[in-house]
């Protein structure tokens, strides 16, 4: 099967974004209901705000990002427009849960795996159906 050349913008959903915040904003009310003693809540508290503006930043650092998926069967990811595509990986650690696929990736030259997580409505319609056609059908490499 020829897979044509796909390029999908990597952003978050907003169903993504209220994930995050009611991942963050749950615990925090509930830890200030809790009546622990103040220096735990506010501890907790600092813990939980700071993950949460990593997780902003980390958001905020990939925009920008775009995969870039060919029909001889590689993949490329470019950060920005500026700069040439770097050549990757797509791990056997990548999902597709029908609502959900969560993109696993490694440099070819190394380094670290990378993650991300698309939700139906962070892209159009069209390019999630093919994305998601394309993983199907892609072979995945086994190397980590």
């Amino acid at each position: 099967m020829q897979l044509p050349s796909l390029i999908i913008p990597l952003r978050y959903s907003p169903a993504l974004r209220a994930a995050l915040l009611a991942t963050h904003l749950f615990p925090l009310v509930f830890v200030w209901l809790a009546h622990l003693p103040v220096p735990i809540s506010v501890g907790v508290s600092l813990l939980l705000a700071g993950s949460a503006f990593w997780q902003l930043y980390v958001i905020r650092r990939r925009r920008g990002w775009r995969l870039l998926l060919h029909a001889a069967g590689h993949a490329q990811l470019q950060y920005s427009l500026a700069q040439a595509p770097t050549e990757i990986h797509l791990l056997t650690e990548t999902r597709d849960l029908g609502w959900l696929i969560v993109l696993c990736w490694q440099p070819e030259a190394g380094g670290p795996i990378e993650r991300f997580a698309l939700c139906r409505d962070g892209l159009p319609a069209e390019v999630w159906r093919k994305l998601r056609i394309s993983l199907r059908w892609r072979r995945l490499d086994t190397k980590v």
